[in-house]
């Protein structure tokens, strides 16, 4: 069943929400690792700070990281049909349609997005190098023509040519720019399909993002169909070539959310790797999430994170000093994040220290003295004096009597 441009235009707005890890420019496989502009900041805590030997303390984790937005390098390539059977109402719209699109991108208020013009027929033909001039891209596309036989192929590869030259023109690594193209015809390659899925995988190979519109009721459904990037990126516009404004509309659209996406830089992944030192028993009662990697030999734990919330990743973990004294819970705490472009960053912790009391050694039990012969000389004995306890005797004394009258 064929789809009608309308019900795809519908398909691609809801699409313009993609993931922005499937559109990827390169892998880094491909590419090697490069520096992420985001910042990681790692912080580590323990509790309690103080503690007797044999309890236990939990050392929190926390990984964030943060992104500026930035004004990344945005390049789009128009490789436009200029064969014999565009001519008439075909070139007419198209011309319209592309001076759409190039005016719905905004550039005067995008500086860093740019715009460049391939017109093929039985070669191809660089209309336009990429520029930011909307006037100038606008002008570039009024210049397409209408005749000669059809080479898909060498428009795909001419636009990549234009791609390449604006990357290496203005300095741009393969991470700092995301490269369209779209191509639009209305017939049938005359060297067949395989080339032209040849130069669209090297497209592809290179991370540019291919979009096709087919236009017409003659040109290679199935093959144009197949070298788009993703389903969502083909135009079947049967209708007839008035309809060509209103799909270069909806390209529009989608192209500045591909370009909005790949502006805003997040991260898409973390990992935490604790290395605990040999005086502290990892206890896993309260460890939270539970590690990726557990390495009992080595001490150590790892935590990965495939989706990373705003405001960062948190772990939890419960260790047991068995020494007293003060101590480093941890030997080092590491970190690392990849960016929504696949750039990499490091993350740094601090590694805090508590105080382990520890008892003081008992006193020693008192025990029996040993039994000994003395061979001093003894003490005299004392006899105590003795003294009488027999009442004394009443012996009678005699007072003077004095008598005295004194009767009238």
């Amino acid at each position: 069943m064929r789809r009608s441009w309308m019900w795809v235009a519908a398909a691609m707005l809801a699409a313009v929400m993609l993931p922005v890890a499937r559109l990827q420019p390169h892998s880094k496989a491909q590419q090697g690792a490069v520096a992420s502009p985001c910042l990681g900041q790692g912080h580590a805590t323990s509790s309690p700070s103080t503690l007797l030997l044999g309890e236990t303390v939990v050392v929190t984790l926390t990984a964030t990281t943060l992104c500026a937005s930035d004004e990344a390098a945005f390049h789009v390539v128009l490789v436009l049909d200029a064969s014999g059977s565009m001519e008439g109402a075909p070139i007419i719209e198209l011309r319209k349609a592309g001076r759409q699109l190039i005016q719905a991108l905004d550039m005067r208020n995008n500086p860093a997005t740019r715009v460049g013009v391939v017109s093929f027929a039985g070669s191809a033909n660089i209309l336009c190098q990429l520029t930011n001039d909307a006037s100038r891209a606008s002008g570039c596309v009024g210049q397409v023509g209408a005749s000669g036989g059809s080479s898909i192929s060498s428009g795909i590869l001419a636009g990549i040519r234009v791609l390449v030259a604006g990357r290496r023109d203005l300095a741009l690594d393969a991470d700092s720019v995301r490269e369209v193209l779209v191509v639009m015809t209305n017939g049938e390659d005359n060297a067949g399909c395989g080339p032209v899925r040849r130069a669209a995988g090297q497209a592809s190979g290179g991370g540019i993002l291919l979009m096709s519109v087919g236009l017409g009721p003659e040109y290679d459904r199935k093959c144009l169909y197949s070298i788009a990037s993703q389903p969502e990126f083909f135009y079947d516009v049967h209708e007839g070539p008035n309809q060509l404004p209103a799909v270069f509309t909806t390209i529009a659209t989608v192209l500045r959310q591909v370009r909005a996406q790949f502006r805003a830089i997040a991260t898409r992944s973390h990992a935490i790797a604790v290395h605990l030192p040999p005086d502290m028993v990892y206890v896993p009662d309260i460890v939270r999430p539970a590690p990726s990697i557990l390495n009992p030999a080595a001490n150590v734990l790892t935590w990965t994170f495939g989706v990373t919330p705003s405001d960062g990743i948190t772990v939890f973990l419960r260790v047991r000093p068995l020494e007293g004294g003060r101590h480093a819970v941890m030997v080092a705490a590491t970190g690392a994040f990849t960016d929504t472009r696949g750039r990499t960053g490091a993350i740094a912790f601090d590694v805090p220290g508590v105080n382990v009391l520890a008892p003081p050694d008992p006193l020693p039990l008192p025990t029996e003295p040993a039994t000994e012969t003395s061979t001093a000389t003894p003490a005299p004995t004392v006899t105590p004096t003795a003294y009488s306890t027999a009442v004394p005797r009443p012996v009678p004394k005699f007072l003077p009597l004095v008598l005295a009258d004194w009767s009238p």
